[in-house]
């Protein structure tokens, strides 16, 4: 990919472009073609066609089952996907046994799968309905809680899915990620976090937007911001 960069007129990131098409010399001929800035590469038509026309290939159940496997994003295990499709182990199975034959899955071991190429796993995410797609994720980010997976993997998907759930119960989530992510000194993800968190709450004060501020201010000190943090702690101390 690099050195068929070095050769085109572009200033797109080789990192960016080999993100977008793990080096698929159709999908890199695309890309290139079509152009983008930087991280905001954009997929052509030709592209989203032949990922289509791939897709096209799976029985109408399977595909039901691929759109909210790529809600969880590009690996899944098919136990997770039971859950989230109410659908038997044994027919989940089934169904990604038949996507492995075509191409769209790879198996990592019996039950975790992960989708041959990422533009596979976005086309699907991006065709599912807007309120399924939330409800998929807000499924999702219920699940991780309860697996107690990485507090990080349950907010971004409580998050994700906010407009079919509860407000204050994904700021809780992501307050738990934001303090996580303080304890790894991941300040920077700390803030970012304490910021959407404080964004799904909207205006009205709680103990959960206090302790959001409290998380975005320590971050901000702790990154040497000390007059946006000063000022930010103040504000919650004040209440």
């Amino acid at each position: 990919v690099a050195a068929w960069l070095a050769d085109s007129l572009t200033d797109t990131s080789t990192d960016d472009v080999y993100r977008v098409t793990e080096g698929n010399p159709l999908f890199v001929e695309e890309v290139l073609r079509v152009g983008g800035d930087g991280k905001h590469l954009k997929l052509s038509d030709g592209i989203k066609v032949l990922l289509d026309a791939h897709l096209a290939r799976l029985a109408p159940e399977a595909r039901a089952l691929l759109e909210i496997a790529a809600v969880v994003g590009r690996q899944f295990g098919s136990r997770e996907l039971a859950v989230l499709s109410a659908t038997p182990h044994n027919e989940v199975l089934a169904a990604l046994g038949s996507a492995c034959e075509l191409d769209v899955l790879e198996a990592l071991d019996p039950e975790h799968h992960q989708f041959t190429h990422v533009l596979l796993r976005e086309r699907l995410h991006q065709s599912l309905p807007i309120a399924r797609r939330n409800q998929a994720h807000w499924k999702m980010g219920i699940l991780a809680e309860a697996l107690e997976e990485d507090a990080a993997t349950s907010a971004r998907h409580l998050l994700e899915g906010i407009d079919a759930g509860d407000p204050e119960h994904a700021a809780r989530a992501t307050l738990r990620a934001a303090e996580q992510a303080q304890r790894r000194l991941a300040f920077e993800s700390a803030i970012a976090l304490g910021e959407r968190g404080l964004a799904v709450l909207g205006s009205a004060p709680s103990l959960v937007a206090c302790e959001l501020e409290r998380v975005v201010g320590e971050g901000l000190l702790r990154l040497g911001a000390v007059e946006a943090g000063y000022f930010t702690a103040v504000c919650v101390l004040m209440g």
